[in-house]
């Protein structure tokens, strides 16, 4: 199996066998939607380690100001290629950015207590 087969199907499984379900891809889209000040509430939902991607090809770029403002942000990249599904356009590079916040060396290293990096 190839490595971009199986970071497709990791996707899948996270939104399929999770407690939400399938249902967990949307939320984020309903929070948004329903909320009277979008930067307020997702900065309040954050209190975890977040690290965001940037792709030029995604279907809607958000402006960094929302970005910066969100919460407890601790990691950023910038990619030259990718776009909304870069997990199946550029899985290498969104692996590294996972092993890069979440590595031994990385801003979000141990935040799942008992578990050691990846």
């Amino acid at each position: 199996m190839s490595l971009r087969n199986l970071v497709v199907l990791t996707w899948i499984s996270i939104f399929y066998f999770s407690r939400a379900g399938p249902a967990a891809s949307v939320r984020i889209y309903y929070e948004v939607n329903h909320s009277k000040n979008i930067v307020q509430a997702v900065s309040q939902k954050f209190k975890i380690p977040l690290g965001v991607s940037h792709f030029p090809k995604e279907l809607r770029i958000v402006p960094r100001k929302y970005v910066y403002g969100v919460g407890n942000l601790v990691f950023q990249a910038e990619h030259s290629s990718g776009g909304h599904f870069a997990a199946h356009e550029c899985p290498e590079e969104l692996v590294g950015d996972l092993r890069k916040m979440f590595g031994k060396k990385g801003p979000a290293y141990g935040v799942v207590p008992g578990k050691d990096g990846y």
